[in-house]
This record gives C-alpha cells, structure tokens and sequence, in this order.
C-alpha cells in the first residue's frame, strides 16, 4: 500500500496573474491527489499546520479552497478573488497536498505573491422606479450603490421632467 505523501513537481505550486484583488493558484503532483490551500497575510502561513490548512482553518484568510488533481504531471490552477485584498500588498498562500490513501504532506508549502494596483474602474448602481409620466421634479427616485472596494459613493441627483410636443 501507498504511504508515501504526494509531491509538488519542480516550481509548483505557484502564484500567477495577481490583480489588486485576486490571485491563480497553479499546481502540478507526481500523482493524483487534493491541494488545500489558504491565502493570508504575509508571513502568517509560518504557524499553520499540514492538518490546518488541509480543513481550511487558516484564521483570517482572504480565500481558501482546494484543487482536484486527476492525472499526475499536469498543470491544475484556480482563481481566488476577495475585494478585501489590499493593492501592492505581499501575501501567502499556504499549500498542503493529499493522495487518495489520506498520505497528507507533512508540512505546508509557503507561496508568495504580491498584488497589483488597482486599475479599474469604479462600478455603481442606479436604480429608479416609476413611469417618466410620475417623476417630478419635487420627489426623485434615486438610489446608489458601492461597489466591494467602496471606489466611489454617490447622492441622489435631481432629474428634471421634460415634455413632448
């Protein structure tokens, strides 16, 4: 019987692609296997164990998950985003590999990464009800929302009725 834990080939697992709020995890196995893995704070990933990250119970994390590996030797990635990633931040990204016969790695592999600056744009949301008929200028309806890195906020706004000939 397999009591050997799986491995991580050479330069895997990695971080690829960071943006200011999101990040691909890239892993390759000498077999098939379930990558665990918790995004957290630089240097926070030093005090987790194999068993920790394994049940994903990293503390405050910015993401967590696993990756199916089911054929050795191949590239399998996965993309976590979480809008309270801070931008040109250093981040970890704790990893822990186990094969189908429960042989779990003995110690977590630490991956670092760096997000990038945010450039884009701001999103919002206008909403109004109504017909153009019962807008009138003494009462709007207008209401506002802010997108997850609170980028921009905004006030109701007067909207004047015009009519048609």
């Amino acid at each position: 019987q397999d009591q050997t834990d799986p491995l991580f080939l050479t330069g895997f697992p990695k971080a690829v692609n960071p943006s200011h709020d999101a990040v691909t995890l890239e892993v390759q196995l000498n077999e098939v296997g379930t990558v665990f893995f918790c995004i957290v704070n630089n240097g926070a990933g030093a005090s987790f164990s194999s068993a920790q990250v394994r049940a994903r119970n990293c503390g405050t994390s910015f993401g967590s998950g696993t990756i199916d590996v089911v054929a050795d030797q191949v590239t399998y990635s996965k993309r976590t985003q979480d809008p309270f990633m801070v931008e040109m931040t250093d981040y970890d990204i704790i990893v822990v590999a186990e094969d189908p016969l429960g042989n779990l790695q003995d110690a977590p592999t630490k991956v670092d990464f760096t997000t990038t600056q945010d450039t884009e744009a701001p999103t919002s949301t206008v909403s109004m009800s109504g017909s153009p008929s019962s807008l009138k200028p003494s009462a709007p309806s207008v209401s506002g929302a802010v997108d997850a890195a609170c980028h921009r906020a905004f006030a109701s706004t007067s909207l004047a009725r015009t009519s048609t000939p």
